[in-house]
């Protein structure tokens, strides 16, 4: 589900990116896919169904086909050819910087992408700059949201605020007040999304009891992050924390083995 979203978010964002009409190259998009992680290994699987997702969207916008996006058979006959341009983010702020000046210099007039918030958010600076529109399918930070900062980008993935409110109000509901956080450490986008729970547990009435994070590739760390939240964490002055009976686990479904069997 996760994967056809995403794709189907780029296809949405090309819609919304095919109606600009600027004077510099209006026919010109670049994609700027995630083709490689941070390491510099080539993403496949997810990743290059989504790529393609987005040169079929490139296809239906120039025949007019509404098959996946029905707004797609509604643009103007009038308006020209989409051309593309291929460009990789490499998964980084640097990567995606990289990939908006190549666009530029080869006469982009709009970006569909990057897909990271950490790589979204230079980028959306330099647009805001130069007047370039960027439509983004998968960032979700918070602070993107910000018009005055990033007046020319926008995204079809909605803003990490909204779904750490569901998941506050949902242990709220279940009559759960003072909770912990586990969370995995990493880049901005998940530092942003453990805030923004923090802010939702702030505005609806709830306690963060602790936070304790664990790295993304550390098995033996999740399972003792769990173990220190289930136990209590030790404080200053010999003091111990008491154990977290409820804890809101933020991280993707790789990390779930450890934790759930700990």
């Amino acid at each position: 589900v996760c994967e056809c979203a995403s794709a189907l978010g780029m296809l949405l964002g090309f819609a919304s990116s095919a109606y600009f009409d600027g004077a510099r190259n209006a026919t010109r998009l670049g994609l700027m896919l995630r083709l490689h992680s941070e390491s510099g290994e080539p993403l496949g699987g997810v990743w290059t169904a989504i790529s393609c997702g987005a040169l079929l969207g490139v296809a239906d916008a120039n025949s007019r086909n509404g098959r996946i996006v029905p707004e797609l058979a509604l643009l103007d006959s009038s308006l020209p050819q989409i051309e593309t341009l291929i460009l990789d983010s490499n998964s980084t702020a640097r990567g995606g910087i990289e990939a908006y000046r190549t666009g530029i210099l080869w006469g982009a007039a709009a970006f569909v992408g990057p897909a990271k918030s950490a790589t979204s958010q230079p980028v959306a600076s330099l647009a805001s700059i130069d007047e370039i529109p960027v439509v983004s399918f998968w960032a979700s930070a918070p602070n993107l949201a910000k018009n005055n900062f990033y007046s020319y980008f926008s995204r079809v993935y909605p803003s990490d605020s909204l779904p750490a409110l569901a998941i506050v109000q949902w242990a709220i509901d279940s009559g759960w007040r003072h909770m912990s956080i586990l969370t995995v450490s990493g880049d901005v986008a998940r530092l942003d999304f453990r805030l923004a729970v923090e802010a939702a547990c702030a505005q609806l009435g709830a306690h963060v009891h602790t936070v304790a994070s664990f790295d993304s590739d550390d098995a033996e760390g999740a399972r003792a992050a769990v173990r220190k939240l289930a136990g209590g964490m030790a404080m200053g002055g010999g003091e111990t924390m008491q154990p977290s009976n409820v804890i809101l686990l933020l991280c993707f479904d790789d990390h779930l083995d450890p934790i759930i069997t700990e």
